[in-house]
């Protein structure tokens, strides 16, 4: 699954994918290298640190959950949110999506709040985008806030 990521990607499932199945604090380069059919000393020159690692794989998900959003233009806007919100879920709910919530909880605590929420926010631009648009049609509709 993890080499249909590319990039970044195939590091980013193969962390993620153990911190989901171990719990973050059993990860290590070596079992991520593993993982991902390469060794400890390729990831230590491609990314320096384990802290690294752990940044790229937080960029990467948020990417992935941000493209979860593409295609919902079908439905009342009710049912858009709802699906939206059920696809992240359910991507959350997967090996990988507990291991994000758990190195996500670690950039938090290591990061600037404010740099980790700006982050955030520009990694889940198109769903920002969506709901943005949602948001500018309700004029003409009325009742699409409340809905919301």
């Amino acid at each position: 699954m993890g080499k249909r990521w590319g990039g970044d990607g195939v590091l980013a499932w193969a962390l993620l994918s153990l911190a989901g199945e171990l719990g973050l604090e059993r990860v290590t380069v070596g079992a991520i290298a593993g993982r991902m059919d390469r060794s400890r000393a390729t990831l230590h020159r491609e990314y320096g640190t384990l802290e690294t690692m752990l940044a790229v794989a937080y960029q990467e998900w948020l990417r992935r959950l941000d493209a979860v959003g593409a295609g919902l233009h079908v439905g009342s806007p009710r049912e858009q949110v709802e699906e939206l919100f059920e696809r992240l879920r359910a991507e959350l709910r997967t090996s990988e999506g507990r291991g994000f919530r758990a190195v996500r909880t670690t950039i938090a605590t290591r990061s600037d709040l404010e740099d980790f929420r700006r982050r955030e926010v520009e990694g889940l631009g198109a769903v920002r985008q969506w709901l943005g648009i949602l948001i500018a049609h309700s004029p003409q509709k009325p009742e699409l806030l409340t809905e919301l």
